[in-house]
């Protein structure tokens, strides 16, 4: 995660339990997501760059897992998750479920080894988003991106 968060800022991390916490306890690869989401935008793990870095992570997971989503969801939840404050692990899931499209399946773990081959590759594809999400934290002016 702090290899993700160096690619938008210093990559210091501020909030290492939380962090530590949500690598831990996940049960399987959606869980896991859920308790980075949370880790990262609202216990604000790092010092800077959390919109972005959360961001990274969902389209990461969800791009190895083959989970057909929408950019624009995915920059609307991070907004209600931050400004709402949510915490509650099925509101979460909740939110990251509303960005999917098609079935999912939940069971397994991602390998640490194809989530480090994989993060170059998706910050490219997806800078537009994470361009977004830094002119919304400059403007708090959303804006639609082409899906």
């Amino acid at each position: 995660m702090i290899e993700i968060n160096r690619y938008f800022d210093s990559g210091i991390v501020v909030n290492p339990d939380s962090l530590e916490y949500a690598l831990e306890i996940g049960e399987n690869w959606f869980d896991e997501l859920i308790f980075l989401t949370r880790a990262i935008l609202v216990d604000h793990s790092f010092e800077e760059g959390n919109k972005r870095t959360g961001a990274t992570i969902i389209c990461l997971y969800f791009n190895i897992q083959k989970i057909k989503f929408s950019k624009n969801e995915v920059l609307r939840i991070i907004i209600e998750i931050i400004l709402d404050n949510i915490t509650d692990k099925n509101e979460l899931r909740n939110k990251l479920l509303e960005t999917t499209k098609g079935k999912i399946n939940f069971m397994g773990k991602i390998p640490e080894l194809e989530i480090r081959n994989n993060i170059k590759p998706i910050i490219k594809k997806y800078k537009d988003l994470f361009d977004a999400l830094l002119e919304y934290e400059q403007t708090k002016k959303f804006r639609f991106l082409k899906e």
